[in-house]
């Protein structure tokens, strides 16, 4: 996988990750603000030019993933899914387990890879599979879920997930995107089963409203209600309905919701009120103070690190390391640039990442530099320049740039 890649991003179509969770017919999404499926409307000519592939339940699971599979604590029992291309060119896929999380404003959410397996991913004896699919090939997958002797009634959840191999996005040596589809692994132990869920204290961060939900039974529970805010004075300032995905039993998530980036500072009320329709659980948040802070000027995108060292004596290329911290608003489009310079002289402009999305807080990029006419005799020294675009004009702001302290002498 890609250095930018991440399996939490959210299920759908992004800049650097495409994560979809199929039904039998592959060619839908689900919204993560919700559990319901609608379909994407992909077109023959585009499943003949593009892999279209996916992962699904096989036998009696009509949504295409499983749902609250019943599984008694000491038995085990055997399940079939399938890797499926569905496009009329050959495809390379990897498929795994993957811890299931509750999405912000719930829904289901793929863990990534590498995390630590939860109880219920780790009952599930799925093979990791690297395999290539013709088209229109499938390749069934049969696997067990062995329940431990102890485990209490409840649901628990897991997922599987397929990914296409990883393709380097045009202009970028470091960045690359992953297709991916997941389904849900449904486990219901029968038994007594409870359903309750509790809020946590509200907090505005960046002109977002994020109250922490947590699932305290051991059942989904899909929270809807009204939600109310005032200021000092007790007057209304923002009403909104929630209406969440599914919060899974143990998991905390996020309810977030947009406010005015033109709202006053100062103290504000926040009520709540959330029922589980489904089984009539209840919560409230009463009248909690949050407080919109006075506005900071950002101060927009910092180069933290810089690494240039040449790979071996004598050089072959010079391994390129670069942290970005971007402490202000998200840039959609940037440019990061590699300013060479050989004995003083300005030697060329490579492009490290071009087109890529700068988000709040740190990124990490990896490249690996070789001058265009070869390595020559003398001292290179480098500066970083990153720089801001306007996909609409293609105009460019050059936002900051360093000088690297490191240099490479090639005698």
């Amino acid at each position: 996988m890609g250095m930018f890649t991440c399996l939490r991003s959210i299920i759908g179509v992004v800049t650097l990750v495409a994560f979809l969770v199929p039904t039998a017919s592959l060619a839908q999404t689900v919204d993560l603000g919700s559990d319901s499926i609608s379909d994407t409307g992909t077109s023959a000519a585009e499943s003949a030019e593009s892999p279209i592939f996916g992962i699904v339940a096989v036998g009696d699971h009509p949504s295409g993933y499983f749902d609250d599979v019943p599984v008694m604590p000491g038995e085990t029992v055997e399940l079939t899914a399938s890797l499926v291309n569905q496009s009329a060119v050959p495809v390379r896929l990897q498929a795994f387990k993957v811890n299931a999380l509750s999405a912000v404003n719930g829904g289901f959410l793929a863990g990534e890879r590498d995390d630590p397996p939860a109880p219920a991913t780790s009952w599930i004896d799925f093979p990791a599979l690297d395999v290539e699919l013709g088209p229109w090939e499938q390749h069934p997958v049969t696997f067990t879920v062995s329940v431990p002797d102890d485990t209490s009634p409840g649901q628990y959840i897991a997922g599987l997930v397929v990914q296409l191999a990883s393709e380097p996005l045009e202009g970028s040596g470091v960045l690359s995107k992953v297709r991916a589809y997941a389904i849900s692994v449904g486990i219901l132990v029968p038994g007594e089963l409870t359903h309750a869920f509790e809020p946590g204290a509200p907090a505005i961060e960046h002109s977002t409203l994020r109250i922490p939900i947590t699932n305290t039974g051991t059942y989904l529970v899909r929270p809807s209600g009204e939600l109310e805010m005032t200021d000092a004075a007790g007057d209304r300032i923002h009403a909104s309905t929630i209406s969440m995905g599914s919060v899974y039993a143990g998991l905390t998530t996020e309810i977030h919701v947009a406010l005015p980036e033109q709202l006053a500072p100062g103290d504000y009320h926040v009520s709540l009120e959330l029922i589980d329709k489904a089984s009539g659980a209840t919560a409230e948040v009463v009248d909690a103070v949050v407080t919109v802070s006075e506005p900071v000027e950002p101060i927009g995108i910092a180069l933290t690190a810089v690494r240039i060292s040449p790979n071996a004596d004598p050089i072959a290329f010079a391994d390129v390391a670069i942290t970005i911290e971007n402490r202000g608003d998200r840039v959609p489009a940037a440019t990061i640039d590699l300013v060479v310079t050989l004995d003083g002289e300005e030697l060329e402009r490579y492009p490290v990442a071009s087109g890529m999305e700068l988000p709040g807080g740190v990124t990490e990029l990896t490249d690996r530099y070789v001058p265009a006419d070869a390595w020559g005799a003398g001292t290179y020294s480098f500066q970083i320049v990153v720089s801001a675009v306007d996909r609409e004009s293609d105009a460019v702001t050059v936002l900051t740039t360093a000088d690297v302290d490191d240099t490479i002498v090639v005698p």
